[in-house]
């Protein structure tokens, strides 16, 4: 859950980066060589001039928030067809209006309609400016909005803009901004190393309380099979007085183990999806809960299930010793 939150960056920009990267000028005058070079570089594929705007969603223990892309209105349907996007209700922003389109995801987590109207005029705490009307509902892999660029030009008397940049390889983009400090290139390898610096004194800590959680399960499981062993310890003794071999008692009871830790596992499994189903669908309904048992989660269960068998071969071995059970049958009888 913790790192869970601490990834509300990546869910707003990891789909976006992996379409386009975002070409940002940090001064107010562009490089118009550098401008021209990325017109004419052989790798470009679309070049689109932007500025942003966040909107705000409801999230889990925090708020999240999803990007607003306004650009020429002639070139969304451009924007569209690259990210593979369509709209699917209402109709795309006119130029020079206050019109926005949004995502059916962001539709639904904030509980809008075609024709309902937001930004920070309406509501003191969300994140837009202004005061936009929704006029279209987008289907897409992506989660934002799209608005006109001259609306936001003439309302936020700001005329610089940035680029959405489509290629299909972005190293040779990359090199043309070497020693370029007026420039910062935004795309999936930069936000990812960003996240990973910002937060890995955060992922360590977590590394370390899933450590240490697995060792405390690992020895309560250990202390369980011991002190369940001890009690059927005559149980061993009498199948060996019968004439069962030690090696066939190792192996049925290895056998027997590795049922229950196989179902523990399952059920564990289950218990957890159920439980994030429960979060999703009734504590966290309004909010944008994404959380799902990733293949690193399993990975976690490996190390006890492993550590249960491996502690319950050397157990039996220890207690499956011929004078030890000789004992228990003449103490018995």
């Amino acid at each position: 859950m913790t790192r869970y939150i601490s990834e509300s960056e990546l869910r707003a920009w990891k789909n976006n980066l992996n379409k386009f990267t975002i070409i940002e000028p940090n001064l107010n005058v562009y490089n118009k060589n550098i401008i021209n070079k990325l017109t004419e570089s052989k790798e470009k594929e679309t070049l689109i001039p932007f500025q942003e705007a966040l909107i705000k969603i409801p999230g889990i223990l925090n708020t999240e928030y999803r990007p607003i892309f306004a650009m020429d209105v002639n070139q969304i349907k451009l924007f569209l067809n690259k990210t593979n996007s369509e709209l699917i209700d209402g109709d795309l922003p006119t130029k020079n209006t206050r019109e926005l389109i949004l995502t059916v995801d962001i539709m639904e987590y904030k509980g809008l309609n075609i024709g309902d109207y937001v930004g920070n005029s309406i509501d003191e705490d969300e994140y837009l400016w202004g005061r936009f009307e929704i006029t279209g509902i987008l289907k897409s892999e992506l989660s934002l909005g799209l608005s006109s660029i001259e609306y936001f030009k003439r309302k936020t008397n700001v005329d610089r803009s940035k680029f959405l940049l489509f290629t299909e390889s972005n190293n040779n983009i990359s090199n043309l901004f070497e020693n370029q400090n007026d420039y910062k290139i935004r795309n999936l390898n930069s936000l990812i190393q960003n996240h990973n610096e910002k937060y890995k004194d955060l992922n360590r800590l977590i590394f370390i309380i899933i450590l240490v959680l697995i060792i405390s399960l690992i020895i309560i499981s250990c202390l369980f099979i011991l002190l369940y062993l001890k009690e059927r310890k005559k149980e061993f003794a009498i199948y060996y007085s019968n004439g069962i071999k030690i090696k066939n008692i190792i192996i049925f009871e290895l056998k027997e183990f590795s049922i229950l830790i196989i179902l523990s596992l399952i059920l564990g499994v289950s218990f957890s999806n159920i439980f994030l189903l429960f979060l999703r669908k009734v504590l966290f309904r309004k909010g944008v809960f994404l959380a799902t048992l990733s293949y690193h989660e399993y990975l976690l269960t490996l190390p006890i299930a492993l550590s249960i068998f491996i502690t319950l071969f050397f157990v039996l071995k220890l207690y499956l010793k011929p004078s030890k059970l000789e004992n228990i049958i003449l103490g018995d009888y």
